[in-house]
């Protein structure tokens, strides 16, 4: 009986050592809702085998209202991207390159895009939209210079959207031209959505879903 013990208390002593080393934190972006929330998860050290369910849980949310005012409603639609994780040394993953633009601040310390967006009410109400259906489709690599493009947007109020959507549609062929496919180490399905890696056929479609519009007469 007293060896039982024993091994046992080894066993729980190894286990309470081990544990914090399986531990895997993060954090995750909702492209629908521009919400980011945390979570951790615990797996056998150097695999993917995960041994306790996933664990989440909310975090304030700093996306300015008027941001969130102007972004579609998905309610059958709960995706979350990758953020960040501390499993791969702290490495960010596309979505942050969104979030960290959202957290922009101007020289009086607000929140750049929420003033934006409250100074040119029509410009926001046709970007934020488009943004978030970039987003949902992983394509977070090609934001940070579209957020460049309609802050120094100075054409005709009525050609935003014509303008802004063929600088789109540029930049996304231009990647794609660039880069070609994507090869065959990459992943791909759920764990490339998850972490924000381009589908061509996705990004394809999403060019398909939004035609430039003609310019206004």
């Amino acid at each position: 009986m007293a060896l039982y013990l024993g091994i046992l208390a080894g066993l729980l002593v190894s286990l309470l050592f081990l544990l914090p080393l399986c531990r895997t934190t993060g954090q995750e972006f909702s492209p629908t809702r521009f919400e980011t929330r945390q979570f951790y998860l615990y797996r056998i050290p150097g695999t993917d085998l995960q041994f306790l369910p996933t664990f989440q849980s909310s975090m304030p949310n700093d996306t300015p209202a008027a941001i969130l005012k102007d972004l579609k409603t998905y309610s059958s639609n709960d995706t979350w991207h990758m953020l960040k994780a501390d499993s791969q040394g702290g490495e960010s993953f596309p979505a942050n390159l969104l979030v960290t633009s959202l957290m922009r601040r101007d020289v009086e310390n607000q929140l750049y895009w929420g003033a934006w967006s409250n100074k040119h009410p029509r410009y926001a109400a046709t970007l934020w939209p488009i943004i978030q259906a970039m987003a949902m489709s992983n394509l977070y690599l090609e934001i940070p210079e579209v957020l460049r493009f309609a802050e120094g947007y100075s054409g005709p109020e009525n050609d935003f959207a014509h303008e802004l959507l063929k600088s789109i549609h540029e930049k996304i062929q231009q990647r794609k031209d660039r880069y070609g496919l994507a090869g065959s180490d990459i992943p791909t399905g759920k764990q490339a959505e998850s972490e924000g890696i381009v589908d061509w056929d996705q990004a394809a479609q999403w060019l398909k879903d939004h035609p430039i519009p003609n310019k206004s007469p």
